[in-house]
């Protein structure tokens, strides 16, 4: 899933039907699945820009700041979640 304000320091996943087929490689037995929408800000989960700020490597501390503030900017935009997969399996 690649939304259109994705980069390349983003976390990606899985697709529900690749995360399936991995289980049922693996061995496993899919009794369940589905997805939902969180309706949550994208960019919701972060970590709080005044633990950044703590860091001691000045050239670290000052790329992290600005990518927090890149993406703070887009949370207050609006970008919105994506469907969330989940699924309950069985060995």
């Amino acid at each position: 899933m690649k939304c259109s304000n994705a980069s390349a320091s983003d976390l990606h996943y899985p697709t529900i039907e690749k995360l399936k087929a991995l289980v049922e490689r693996a061995g496993g037995r899919i009794i369940r699945s589905g997805t939902f929408e969180p309706k949550l800000p994208h960019y919701l989960a972060y970590i709080p820009r005044e633990y950044v700020a703590r860091i001691e490597d000045e050239e670290k501390r000052a790329e992290l700041l600005r990518k927090w503030d890149e993406v703070y900017e887009k949370w207050k935009i609006g970008a919105e979640h994506p469907p969330v997969g989940w699924l309950s399996a069985k060995r």
